[in-house]
């Protein structure tokens, strides 16, 4: 007779929450493309701002999904040097005052982070782990970015049309 309950695996829900906050982020993403749209290199290349969102997405899912041990290892290499570790206090210094000034940014951060690890153990628990786990969460966080992208980009085109739809079938209701 055990004295701890099975332990259930949650790892669809954890996968979901992680494809929500994919597209949660997709959708940002979207609405700082309209206000950036006037720079430089998106006047040119406006697809660059997408592909370093794809960049950027991978490279947050492949530093969680990285064993601790080489992150460990990456960060007493930071600190082997005096330049070095001068330049990383600076760097995250700046990054932290930043996102205290904007919190919906720090919130966002923070929401990404913990269904990423979240998600990282639920595929742990099911024996998953090493290139198959960064393959499966960089599909999931590709896939809800883009998605998020492509429905803020529909709710703009459609949205009102929609809207209307969706009013007259109430009103017919009552």
């Amino acid at each position: 007779m055990a004295v701890y309950p099975r332990s259930r695996n949650f790892l669809a829900i954890s996968l979901l929450l992680f494809y929500l906050a994919c597209i949660l982020f997709g959708w940002q993403w979207a609405t700082l493309q309209e206000s950036w749209s006037q720079h430089w290199p998106l006047t040119v290349y406006p697809q660059l701002f997408w592909v370093f969102g794809g960049v950027v997405t991978l490279a947050v899912t492949g530093f969680f999904t990285k064993p601790l041990s080489a992150l460990r290892v990456w960060v007493k290499r930071l600190f082997e040097s005096d330049t070095r570790m001068f330049f990383a206090v600076i760097f995250f210094t700046s990054v932290g005052v930043l996102l205290l000034v904007n919190l919906a940014v720090l919130a966002e951060a923070a929401l990404i982070i913990g269904v990423i690890l979240l998600a990282r153990f639920d595929l742990r628990m099911v024996q998953i782990r090493g290139w198959r786990q960064f393959a499966i969460l960089s599909l999931i966080s590709l896939t809800g970015f883009f998605g998020g992208g492509y429905l803020h980009w529909a709710v703009r085109q459609f949205g009102s049309t929609w809207l209307q739809l969706g009013l007259r079938w109430i009103q017919s209701l009552f």
